[in-house]
């Protein structure tokens, strides 16, 4: 028996509906007046409006309200959640304590840590990263990179190769269901978008490693690639929830924040 589709938790879909934000966060991302950054960002706050609608004591039945809400987005140019995008509360220090613990975790899959153990180790993976000490080492990359790398292989998401190759890639994520992988539709985006991020991590230590002079194409290809395989489609990443529950936990409560989205989207320095 297949699990209930939930827009956030609490608020379940059909599979019409749940159908339906699907193929707008598609038309979000096929938008052509705004940049990649600011459209991931927005599919997050555009998820965030429709709960807001959908919550508030309306009289319309749901796929009315639901169907006027999405003709009044496209008819607007998504300005609202363009706008929230384009001037978003967001903290690169989550950014980096939160994909510097998840790396350190995948790095070092310790299956029998307590609570007290794993509590122990994100906090010293947190400490570390909020405060950009020491480097960073994502598998199966040899040589580990400084933060300041992030400064040095600056990711223009304006550019024409990175927003395509990275915007198929999103389009593909979404049209293959994986939001719904998620407790709710709004959670998987959240996944999308860490994994996002993780794809900048790479392509800056792919270019650390072979001292490229920027970031290009092969290294964004490369990093998708990696991302996937180390993962979003390995085992041993799926396991680091499954035996640090309050790992799970924490991910859950961070991606349900609304800062989060943009935190992730943005440079984390």
């Amino acid at each position: 028996m297949n699990s209930p589709i939930e827009l956030d938790e609490g608020c379940p879909l059909s599979e019409d509906e749940a159908n339906r934000v699907e193929e707008e966060l598609l038309n979000l991302l096929a938008f052509e007046g705004a940049g990649l950054a600011d459209k991931l960002i927005a599919g997050a706050a555009l998820l965030d409006i429709l709960r807001d609608s959908l919550d508030a004591k309306i009289e319309a039945s749901r796929p009315d309200l639901i169907n006027t809400f999405f003709n009044w987005m496209k008819e607007e140019r998504y300005e609202r959640p363009l706008r929230i995008a384009r001037k978003p509360i967001h903290s690169p220090s989550l950014q980096r304590m939160l994909l510097g613990l998840l790396i350190a975790f995948r790095n070092y899959p310790e299956k029998r840590r307590t609570n007290l153990g794993a509590l122990a180790f994100i906090t010293l993976q947190h400490a570390r990263h909020f405060m950009k000490l020491g480097k960073i080492l994502i598998q199966p990359l040899s040589t580990p990179f400084p933060y300041h790398a992030f400064k040095q292989y600056p990711i223009n998401t304006g550019a024409d190769f990175f927003s395509h190759k990275i915007g198929v890639w999103a389009e593909q994520f979404i049209r293959n269901k994986k939001p719904r992988h998620g407790k709710s539709l709004r959670q998987g985006y959240g996944h999308m978008l860490l994994y996002y991020a993780m794809i900048r991590w790479y392509a800056v230590g792919l270019a650390w490693e072979k001292k490229a002079a920027v970031v290009g194409p092969e290294e964004v290809s490369q990093a998708i690639a990696l991302t996937e395989e180390y993962y979003i489609f390995h085992p041993a990443f799926e396991e680091i929830f499954t035996y640090n529950p309050v790992v799970r936990d924490m991910l859950e409560k961070t991606l349900n924040r609304r800062s989060t989205a943009a935190s992730l989207v943005r440079q984390p320095i």
